[in-house]
């Protein structure tokens, strides 16, 4: 009887923080920080074992349970990407593997959506053996701290420079740009409408430097609408904001 009580229980947890994670995913980018935390749970307390399969079997009563399956099982009942699940848990977890709470990638400034650019870097989380890989020794040289410090603390305090020490958070597009520099992936670029209608560009890699106009107005404003849109989604053309 108590083994029926405690699986009844385990039921019911399994119910209540499935339900959470499941509303969290659907809502605003802080809510779906949230419902990633509320899946680690759900992992690291083993409450998954309670979940049953489309044959009302309980993955619990396997007698090779495996997580993976699990997953599939809560996308498909509450109608959830299995892609975006699993990807987003492994950013959290590869924060932790970084040796930083899960919390924090909740935090203000960064978010998980956000927290994936550390991967730039070549920093990368086997899910399923649970191996770190960190970046080349060339790119952690490139990192704040002392020649002699340990790798993943270097990566920390590139973390700290990068998500909470600007004045403002930077965008999406800042950051990514931050750690492929660093990586040495790619060059600092940023493309932007000036105010008399001319696309201007500023390029950097290691020591070149570039600026001036990139497209000029007269030619920006004959390509059709739908490439200009395209156009503006691979360069992340920033618009012109006149000032008030």
């Amino acid at each position: 009887m108590d083994a029926v009580i405690a699986v009844q229980e385990g039921k019911r947890l399994l119910t209540t923080k499935e339900e959470e994670a499941a509303s969290h995913f659907r809502m605003s980018r802080q809510e779906l920080d949230s419902g990633v935390l509320a899946l680690r749970e759900i992992r690291d307390d083993a409450l998954w074992h309670y979940a049953v399969d489309h044959d009302g079997v309980m993955l619990g009563d396997y007698e090779k349970p495996h997580w993976e399956g699990y997953l599939g099982l809560f996308c498909d009942k509450y109608g959830i990407s299995r892609s975006g699940v699993f990807d987003h848990l492994n950013i959290v977890d590869t924060w932790v593997a970084l040796g930083l709470p899960a919390e924090i990638v909740a935090d203000d400034h960064v978010g998980v959506t956000r927290a994936k650019y550390v991967r730039e870097m070549g920093v990368r989380l086997d899910g399923r053996t649970g191996e770190l890989t960190l970046p080349p020794q060339e790119v952690i040289d490139r990192l704040p701290g002392e020649p002699d410090e340990d790798p993943i603390i270097r990566i920390q305090k590139k973390i700290q420079e990068t998500y909470f020490e600007p004045a403002e958070p930077l965008r999406p597009a800042d950051l990514r740009k931050s750690f492929e520099v660093d990586a040495g992936g790619g060059p600092d670029i940023d493309c932007f409408e000036s105010g008399n209608g001319d696309i201007w560009v500023t390029w950097s890699i290691g020591e070149e430097h570039w600026d001036g106009v990139l497209i000029p107005k007269e030619n920006y404003e004959k390509i059709p609408e739908s490439l200009r849109e395209h156009v503006n989604s691979k360069l992340k053309i920033r618009t012109y904001k006149k000032e008030e």
